[in-house]
């Protein structure tokens, strides 16, 4: 949202729109911006009587957002599970929602929160 206003001979006159990224484009300005996320995360393991060891985790750390004036707060739900597939190797997949708190840019202007989420699949070995 971007409000304007001004004051002439006491008359205080204001005016609010709301624009989206798509407005934004259309109009030639790019709102993309690279995103790094730094995160401590810890991960308990689910027991279980097979090969296939899921796991839930939390992570807190930062955002490190382009043009943004500080880096953000972000927190972290992980979830996955690994399947031994050796004595030392594994197939695994993790899914992790991310939220980073509002971003300010260096313009002044106030985002909503960022929700962001991710899915990876690998191959590890354990040693």
């Amino acid at each position: 949202t971007i409000t304007a206003g001004t004051t002439f001979n006491g008359v205080t006159v204001t005016a609010s729109t709301a624009f989206t990224a798509a407005d934004a484009t259309a109009a030639g300005f790019t709102l993309d911006n690279d995103v790094t996320l730094f995160a401590l995360n810890s991960y308990i393991d689910i027991p279980t009587q097979s090969e296939l060891s899921p796991y839930i985790g939390v992570g807190l750390g930062f955002a490190d957002i382009e043009n943004a004036e500080d880096n953000e707060f972000t927190a972290s739900f992980l979830f996955g599970a690994n399947y031994k597939i050796t004595d030392n190797a594994y197939i695994g997949a993790k899914g992790a929602y991310h939220n980073v708190f509002g971003p300010t840019d260096s313009l002044g202007i106030e985002y909503d929160d960022i929700n962001v989420w991710t899915f990876n699949i690998a191959l590890g070995i354990e040693f």
